[in-house]
Order: C-alpha cells, then sequence, then structure tokens
C-alpha cells in the first residue's frame, strides 16, 4: 500500500483483500474466516492502531502522515508490516485483548481461599509491548527501535 493510498482514506496498514489472500493460505485461521466483514475491518484498524503505539527507529516519511509507517523517505508499507497488521487482527477476533494480557505479565501470583498459583517470571517482550501475537512482533521487530537508544531531536 503507497502513502498516497493511506492517506486517502485507509486507516489500515492492509486492505481486507490482503488479509484475506493471507489467511486463505494458513491452517489456524478460523477466527478471521468466520468474522464478518466489519468486525475484520474494524480488526485490520485496531490492529493499526496497536502498532502505531510502538516506537520505531527512524522517522515518518511525511511528518504530517497520521500514522508510522511509511517510514524513512519509504512511499509504501513494508509487506511485514501489512502481515502483522493481519496477524494482530486475526488474534483480536479470536478473543485477545492486549490489556489483559499486559495485565497478567506482570502478575507474579494469585490466590483464591487455599488455592495459589504462581507464573514464571519470563516475560514475553512482545506481551509487554502490547502486541497479542508473537507472529507479529516478530514481523515487526526489524523496525522497533532500541530501548537502549536515546533519540535526540
Amino acid at each position: 500500500m503507497s502513502l498516497t493510498e493511506l492517506n486517502d482514506g485507509h486507516n489500515s496498514y492492509a486492505s481486507l483483500e490482503e488479509a484475506n489472500s493471507r489467511f486463505s493460505a494458513q491452517l489456524d485461521a478460523e477466527a478471521w474466516d468466520t468474522a464478518e466483514e466489519l468486525n475484520q475491518r474494524k480488526a485490520l484498524t485496531q490492529s493499526t492502531q496497536i502498532i502505531d503505539m510502538l516506537r520505531f527507529s527512524g522517522s515518518k516519511s511525511v511528518t504530517t502522515q497520521p500514522n508510522q509507517f511509511p517510514r524513512g523517505g519509504d512511499t509504501t508499507i513494508p509487506s511485514a508490516v501489512a502481515d502483522a497488521t493481519c496477524e494482530i487482527a486475526k488474534a483480536l477476533l479470536d478473543g485477545a485483548d492486549p490489556e489483559i494480557i499486559y495485565e497478567n505479565v506482570s502478575m507474579a501470583s494469585t490466590s483464591y481461599a487455599n488455592i495459589r498459583t504462581s507464573y514464571k517470571n519470563r516475560i514475553e517482550e512482545y506481551k509487554v509491548s502490547g502486541i497479542p501475537s508473537m507472529v507479529a512482533y516478530r514481523l515487526l521487530s526489524p523496525y522497533i527501535a532500541d530501548p537502549r537508544q536515546l533519540n535526540i531531536n
């Protein structure tokens, strides 16, 4: 998708057609396949909003563009970003809630009456980032800024 197309009213890094094409070749795409088209579009839009909350390397191609991509003078959305958008949309349609996922990451243990449950201390980076799909996070990771880097503008 080009920068012009994105600014001409599209509010997602991936189109419905791109998502349908991606999931037509996947085994575990029931959540996408059974969702109504309106909910698919909503999920793609929400996925773009989730992606845009991350901190990316470089800068927007055009400072006034509404979304984080394209970046660095590019005029198109990288295919990995479009694919990540689709994967997040599928996870959302499958019931993933980024807020609940984040809350659960910070929980070390819980108890109810005499029952106590402890959780492993390993925190998956994608969950802390608010991305409800490990596949999507891996697709986005080459673009994510190193949190140890200081940006001076």
